[in-house]
């Protein structure tokens, strides 16, 4: 009591509006607050810390998840020196090219940019937006056999990445 913290140590959550055309359930990341929330269209229903891109950034945008994966290897990216392996990455789900949201079980940097432009998030809690995700899974894969393209992408979670405005420092709590 009576300490103080660097601000650069703090994530404030802030929910954004939901996009234009959005609903049902979707994921909103912040990457100024390194924070990621599961919302079911207004409704927040879970929060937690990531680690996004730094030096490539994570790309700022509106998508669908279209394609997942229980474990892979991830690589990248080319170029990378040293090169980049993390094995058995698990709960990995694409939105952008090659950008997904996957568990990060090797670090614990969470709330700090760190990655090559995927979003870390801590296991159990990609663990459990795997599963939240996959409520709506006969929307977008109602044969259920997709092994790593969803059928219906354009029906898959949204994933909306922005970067929320800045709190300034004389801001009192």
């Amino acid at each position: 009591i009576g300490q103080w913290m660097r601000a650069e140590f703090i994530s404030v959550l802030q929910i954004p509006a939901r996009p234009p055309k959005v609903s049902g359930h979707w994921i909103a990341l912040d990457l100024r607050q390194q924070t990621l929330v599961a919302m079911i269209d207004d409704t927040p229903i879970f929060a937690t810390l990531i680690c996004s891109g730094y030096h490539l950034q994570t790309t700022l945008g509106l998508f669908h998840i279209y394609a997942r994966t229980a474990a892979m290897t991830m690589r990248g990216p080319p170029g990378a020196n040293p090169p980049l392996y993390v094995f058995d990455t698990t709960w990995v789900m694409f939105f952008n090219e090659h950008q997904g949201l996957h568990a990060m079980p090797y670090h614990n940097d969470f709330g700090i940019k760190r990655t090559h432009g995927c979003v870390n998030v801590p296991p159990g809690d990609e663990l459990w937006l795997w599963d939240w995700v996959n409520e709506t899974a006969d929307e977008w894969d109602p044969n259920g056999t997709s092994d790593f393209f969803v059928e219906y992408p354009d029906a898959a979670p949204w994933v909306y990445v922005y970067e929320s405005e800045a709190i300034p420092q004389w801001a009192g709590w």
